[in-house]
C-alpha cells in the first residue's frame, strides 16, 4: 500500500473449541478455521475500502478466539475511518478520520463501552494522521500536516516533535517510548529515521538510494519491520527487517517480486500479518499471515471468509497477551447437567476456561473481572478451593464454596430469582431448592455480618419472586428478619412477607432486573437490613 499507510492494532486470543451465538448486533457468525492455522490469543482489527479516493473505508474486528467479525464503525458518523491502533491493554483504539470539524482528526475509542469516539484533536484545523500509543499507553504520537506531534493524554497538551520542511510520516514508538520511528521524504527519496522524544535529534536508520522505504513497525529492542521497494526499476512493495544501529534489513523470506507485500504487524516472534497483492486475492490488497522464518504464507480467510473481500484490506496490527503474564487453564468436566469443577483459586489469579462459549457476558460478577483485552477472568473472592458450574444455555458461571455457612457466607434461597444476570423460562419452573446451583445465590461476605451477592429478580413466575436469607444451605438454618423499613434501595415493588418476616416478595410497581443484594447482620438476624441496588 502506497498511497495511504495503517496501522491498526488487534488483539490476540487462543482459540475456544465449538461455536457461539454473539448477542451483539452487527457481528457475523460465520467461523472458517483449518486445523494448521496458527493459534492466537486476542484480536485483529483493520480497514477496508474500494480505493483510498473513494473514501468509503470501515473499521472491522475480529475475534480469533470465538471467531466473530464486526464492522465497528458501522454507526459513527465518522467518515473515511482508518490507521486505527491499540493502547498497551488492548482496550482503546485510536485511529484518524474526518468527523464534524470535515477534517483529518485522531479519535480514541473504548472497544468495551457504549460510547461514540472521542475527538482528540477537535480545536485543530491542521490535517492529523496515523497515531501510535506509546508503550505505557500515555500519550499518543501522530503526523500533523508535515511534522509528527506528540500528545499527554490526560491533558491534551501536545508537543511538536519534528519542524521545518521535510516530511513525517508513519511514526511508531520503539519498545520504550524513548523513540519515534517514521517515515522522512516521499515516495523513491524517502528514508526512516528515529527521532529522540526528549531530545528533538533525528538519526537516519535507513535510507536506500531510488527506492521507498516506509511503514516501520516496532518489532523489538533490536529491529522493526518495514516496506520497501523491490528496486528503483520495480516499485513492488517488500517486508523487511530493519535494525535500531542501523546495520542493512534484511528482505523476508515470503517476498516475490511480481506482487505487493508491506504493511507488516507483528503478531510474535515468528509471524506476521501483511497486506499483499499475490496471486489468489479476492481484491487488490488482502490480509495475510507470513512466517518470518520459513516464508510459509496464508490467508487470512483460513479464519473467517469474511476477513478478506473484493475491496482492499490493509492496516491491521496485534495485541498480545504478554508471555509473562500467569493464566491457569481450568477445565471443566460436564457432569451431565452441565460443566462443573471443583478447584483452587487464589485472590486476583487470572485464568480462563476453554468450555465457555463468550466469556465477556458468562462471568460471575460476585467472583470474577473480565479482561477484554485478554478474554481471561480474574478471581476476586478469597483464596481457597470452589465449586464452578457453567451452564451453555445461560453461558453464565455459577461460583460457590457449596459447604459454606454462616459466618463465611449467607445463602439466598427461595424461587423467581437467579444468579445469571438474564432471565430464562426454564427458571419459572425451579424454586426452593436446596441442592439446584441455579436456585441459589451464594452471599459473599464483605466484612463484618455483612454479606452480597448479584441476582436477577423474576416477575414471571406465578406469584413472583420470593427469596429468604439462610447461614447455610439446611431448612433448620437459621434466617434473616426483615422489616419493610429496613428494606433500602431500590426497592419499589418489593415488601416483607410471612408470619416470620423472612420472605422478601413482589408487590405492586415491581420492575424486574438485575439487582445486587447487601445484607447487613451487625444488629442481628432479628433486625436485618437489605439494601437493593439495581445494576443497570
Amino acid at each position: 500500500m502506497k498511497k495511504h499507510l495503517c496501522s491498526l492494532l488487534l488483539v490476540v486470543s487462543i482459540l475456544i473449541s465449538g461455536c457461539q451465538e454473539s448477542d451483539i448486533a452487527g457481528y457475523e457468525t460465520e467461523v472458517q478455521t483449518r486445523v494448521n492455522n496458527p493459534i492466537f490469543k486476542g484480536k485483529l482489527v483493520y480497514h477496508n475500502y474500494t480505493s483510498y479516493e473513494a473514501m468509503d473505508a470501515k473499521l472491522w474486528l475480529y475475534d480469533f478466539s470465538t471467531g466473530p467479525l464486526e464492522e465497528i464503525s458501522r454507526t459513527w458518523n465518522i467518515r473515511h475511518p482508518m490507521n486505527a491502533h491499540f493502547s498497551p491493554d488492548g482496550r482503546t483504539i485510536v485511529f484518524m478520520g474526518i468527523g464534524d470539524t470535515d477534517s483529518w482528526d485522531i479519535f480514541s475509542y473504548d472497544l468495551y463501552g457504549k460510547e461514540e469516539p472521542i475527538n482528540l484533536t477537535a480545536q485543530s484545523t491542521l490535517r492529523e494522521e496515523d497515531p501510535k500509543f506509546s508503550p505505557d499507553g500515555k500519550k499518543i504520537v501522530f503526523k500533523r500536516d508535515l511534522r509528527l506531534a506528540e500528545m499527554n493524554l490526560s491533558t491534551r497538551s501536545i508537543t511538536m516533535l519534528t519542524d521545518g520542511d521535510k516530511e513525517y510520516s508513519m511514526p511508531y514508538y520503539n519498545y520504550n517510548g524513548t523513540e519515534v520511528i517514521c517515515s522522512e521524504g516521499g515516495k523513491e527519496m524517502s528514508s526512516i529515521v528515529a527521532v529522540n522524544v526528549k531530545t528533538k535529534e533525528i538519526r537516519i536508520i535507513c535510507n536506500e538510494p531510488g527506492v521507498q522505504d516506509y511503514y516501520p513497525i516496532n518489532a523489538d529492542k533490536e529491529s522493526f519491520f518495514y516496506s520497501r521497494g523491490y528496486s528503483s526499476s520495480n516499485r513492488v512493495d517488500q517486508v523487511y527487517r530493519g535494525f535500531w544501529n542501523g546495520r542493512p534489513g534484511i528482505s523476508l523470506p515470503f517476498n516475490e517480486s511480481n506482487a505487493d507485500y508491506s504493511d507488516a504487524y507483528p503478531v510474535d516472534d515468528e509471524w506476521l500479518v501483511i497486506s499483499s497483492t499475490r496471486a489468489g486475492s479476492k481484491g487488490g490488497y488482502d490480509l495475510y499471515l507470513a512466517n518470518v522464518s520459513t516464508g510459509s504464507i496464508q490467508s487470512l480467510s483460513d479464519y473467517h471468509s469474511g476477513i478478506n473481500s473484493s475491496k482492499n484490506e490493509l492496516g491491521a496490527a496485534v495485541y498480545m497477551k504478554k508471555a509473562n503474564e500467569p493464566v491457569s487453564n481450568i477445565n471443566l468436566t460436564h457432569n451431565g447437567k452441565c460443566y462443573y469443577a471443583s478447584v483452587d483459586l487464589e485472590e486476583n489469579q487470572e485464568f480462563e476456561i476453554p468450555q465457555v462459549v463468550n466469556p465477556a457476558t458468562a462471568y460471575n460478577r460476585d467472583f470474577m473481572e473480565y479482561n477484554p483485552a485478554t478474554g481471561n477472568f480474574v478471581f476476586k473472592g478469597e483464596s481457597g478451593t470452589w465449586e464452578i458450574f457453567y451452564y451453555p444455555k445461560y453461558n453464565y458461571i455459577w461460583v460457590a464454596k457449596w459447604s459454606a455457612v454462616d459466618p463465611e457466607a449467607y445463602w439466598i434461597i427461595g424461587s423467581g430469582f437467579s444468579s445469571a444476570p438474564k432471565w430464562y423460562n426454564s427458571f419459572n419452573s425451579l424454586g426452593w431448592d436446596l441442592k439446584d446451583e441455579r436456585q441459589v445465590a451464594y452471599m459473599k461476605r464483605i466484612g463484618n455480618n455483612k454479606y452480597q451477592a448479584s441476582i436477577y429478580l423474576s416477575n414471571q413466575t406465578e406469584w413472583g419472586f420470593d427469596i429468604k436469607m439462610y447461614g447455610k444451605r439446611s431448612w433448620s438454618a437459621k434466617y434473616a428478619i426483615f422489616a419493610n423499613s429496613r428494606l433500602k434501595g431500590d426497592t419499589k415493588g418489593m415488601k416483607v412477607a410471612g408470619k416470620d418476616k423472612a420472605d422478601i416478595v413482589m408487590d405492586k410497581g415491581f420492575k424486574p432486573g438485575y439487582f445486587l443484594v447487601t445484607v447487613d447482620l451487625s444488629s442481628g438476624l432479628k433486625k436485618a437490613v437489605v439494601d437493593f441496588k439495581r445494576i443497570k
